[in-house]
């Protein structure tokens, strides 16, 4: 059975101090709603701690969604969304 695509996404964003996490809508931030979000230090210090935290984040969405991806397909963000570091 192949899963359908989502027409929501997890937006992972470095802003400041911090790795923050939003559920956006498909292909723009606008009205994008915070999830989480981790020191960015330590995302940089420990890719085990970075995969565990976006593993978590997929957990929390998919226990507010009913109908989730059995798979995530993980990609940098447009070039357009790219805003450096806030």
């Amino acid at each position: 059975m192949k899963t359908k695509p989502m027409n929501v996404r997890l937006a992972f964003r470095e802003e400041g101090p911090l790795w923050n996490v939003y559920l956006a809508n498909a292909g723009t931030m606008a009205n994008a709603k915070p999830v989480g979000s981790l020191a960015i230090g330590a995302v940089r210090r420990n890719e085990s701690i970075k995969r565990d935290f976006m593993e978590l984040m997929k957990r929390v969405l998919a226990d507010a969604v009913e109908e989730m991806p059995d798979s995530w397909e993980e990609r940098p963000a447009p070039e357009h969304e790219r805003a450096g570091h806030s």
